[in-house]
């Protein structure tokens, strides 16, 4: 079965070892142990007591970066577990088990949530800038729509994003799921009622009707978002107009979708009659 090695590190390793027609000739290269994805390889000699141990990947903090490496790659694709093990499968190669690609995930995620939370922080504290400090929340414009993983209201995953009108940036997103995978995976009820499920109980076509971000805008933003910008279909206006005070968050069309939808109508106008 192949591995995979970093090439710098074993040019290096090669240059290290004496150069010696005796030598190049008796070598035998073992592998010691595995974990996860590297491997930990030594050189010996038959003729003498030459041994030379090596790792076939970097090493941080004594910790393999090559399964963080590869299941970030494969989540950029679009790929988890199963996919990874087909891939790697053609490639004969070993593959992480399900437990350490779980563990990697997390840790991806966990970083990701933490990037994603300070950049957002820092688009809010870009628009409390240019509308001037305040010591009460700052009021602005935003758009939020929602979206899933795949086209229509069928799909179970989707997450709803809300950016800021001025400046463009993402400031905060909620992400939704209509399935729990602990919920399904309990039959018994007496295990079942101990569960607090946190996820998106209702339709998949209200998901896009999430209040919590208005919710925590004030506590983690200190910014109110009293101008709604949606598109013509969208719901949200409807559960959060109340959220701040009465009629407190104002709904305004994008100009876009009054556009799509005219454009639409115009021309099948134009293509059910003819001359037009």
């Amino acid at each position: 079965m192949t591995r995979i090695a970093d090439a710098y590190r074993k040019s290096n390793l090669v240059k290290e070892l004496p150069v010696r027609r005796s030598i190049s000739n008796n070598l035998m290269l073992n592998e010691d142990s595995r974990f996860g994805l590297s491997s930990n390889f030594c050189i010996k000699c038959k003729n003498c007591s030459l041994i030379k141990g090596f790792s076939s990947t970097v090493k941080v903090n004594n910790r393999n970066q090559l399964d963080t490496l590869v299941v970030y790659a494969l989540r950029l694709i679009g790929k988890g577990y199963n996919g990874g093990r087909i891939i790697f499968c053609f490639l004969d190669l070993p593959f992480l088990s399900k437990n350490t690609f779980r563990r990697q995930e997390m840790k991806l995620k966990k970083a990701a949530s933490e990037a994603a939370t300070e950049s957002t922080k820092t688009s809010a504290n870009n628009i409390m800038l240019l509308k001037g400090a305040q010591k009460d929340a700052t009021s602005c414009g935003m758009s939020m729509n929602g979206t899933w993983l795949k086209r229509g209201y069928s799909f179970l995953n989707g997450c709803v994003s809300c950016m800021s009108v001025d400046t463009g940036k993402v400031l905060d997103i909620e992400i939704v799921s209509n399935f729990c995978r602990m919920c399904n995976n309990m039959p018994k009820l007496k295990y079942r009622s101990k569960h607090v499920c946190q996820n998106h109980k209702d339709s998949s076509s209200s998901m896009e009707k999430v209040y919590h971000i208005f919710e925590r805008s004030e506590v983690t933003r200190n910014l109110k978002y009293t101008q709604c910008y949606c598109d013509g279909d969208s719901k949200a206006s409807d559960d959060v107009k109340d959220i701040y005070g009465e009629n407190t968050v104002s709904k305004l069309e994008c100009i876009g979708q009054a556009q799509i939808r005219v454009g639409s109508r115009l021309r099948k106008l134009k293509k059910s009659r003819k001359g037009l």
